[in-house]
């Protein structure tokens, strides 16, 4: 499930799928309810990154379900987080109690590990309620927790996510549109570093549209161009892939 993880982030989305396969069926094979909980929730993580949200809420249910059987909580708390992140990513506004719930299940198993990805969910249901200056708090604060216990494999997505809040809080924010652009920089250099090409895409396509609406156009088609060049001509599996597809065609018409 971790391989499968790591070649999805670095874009090998094929890969990654057979791995979360392999995974799902050894654990089955093994009939060990901690192994099989996690692999559920572990496969769950899997079909996110693949836009795959009515897969990856039935697997985290399924996880939840056996670590609430078995009393694994914290394996509880991150099964019914996702399964509440997959809710809400098909529209049904009921995934909001659903990851609260998750994320209190963790804080009070008191384990740290994934706390700043936690925070930062946290953070996204005062989205989906309209309160923008909390969910900013809560990034804020989930970006505070990566510095504070240097886990860096969320910090990526967690400074896209903060930075279009401030871009779309515009007046809203008092920090304003001019701190996306430092985010999205720290964004795709730690995404660069850290080999996770379909993260760097995603903030790529971010920063790109953020200059090409500053006049930049020029910049963001180099920029975009880069980062797309790997995924050019493989199938357009998430969001960003197909976005940066589209974006370059319209920066180079």
């Amino acid at each position: 499930m971790w391989l499968a993880w790591t070649l999805a982030m670095q874009g090998e989305l094929d890969a990654a799928a057979d791995r979360a396969r392999e995974g799902a069926a050894f654990a089955e094979r093994h009939d060990d309810a901690f192994s099989l909980a996690w692999a559920h929730y572990g496969e769950g993580v899997s079909r996110q990154f693949r836009n795959e949200w009515a897969a990856a809420e039935a697997a985290a249910a399924a996880g939840a379900r056996l670590a609430d059987e078995h009393g694994f909580p914290y394996v509880l708390g991150m099964a019914t987080v996702n399964q509440g992140w997959a809710m809400l990513n098909q529209g049904n506004p009921e995934g909001i109690a659903v990851v609260r719930r998750g994320v209190a299940i963790v804080d009070r198993t008191g384990a740290a590990l994934g706390r700043a990805n936690y925070l930062g969910l946290l953070g996204a249901t005062y989205v989906f309620e309209g309160d923008r200056k909390t969910a900013i708090a809560k990034l804020d604060e989930a970006i505070a927790e990566v510095e504070r216990s240097g886990e860096r494999i969320y910090e990526a997505g967690l400074l896209i996510g903060r930075s279009g809040l401030l871009v779309d809080g515009g007046r809203k924010s008092p920090r304003g549109a001019s701190a996306a652009e430092p985010d999205l920089l720290r964004a795709l250099e730690v995404a660069r570093t850290q080999g996770a090409r379909l993260l760097e895409l995603r903030a790529a396509v971010a920063l790109a549209r953020h200059w090409r609406d500053r006049s930049r156009a020029g910049d963001a088609r180099t920029l975009l161009a880069d980062a797309y060049a790997w995924f050019e001509g493989r199938p357009a599996t998430t969001p960003e892939i197909a976005s940066a597809g589209r974006l370059l065609a319209e920066l180079t018409s």
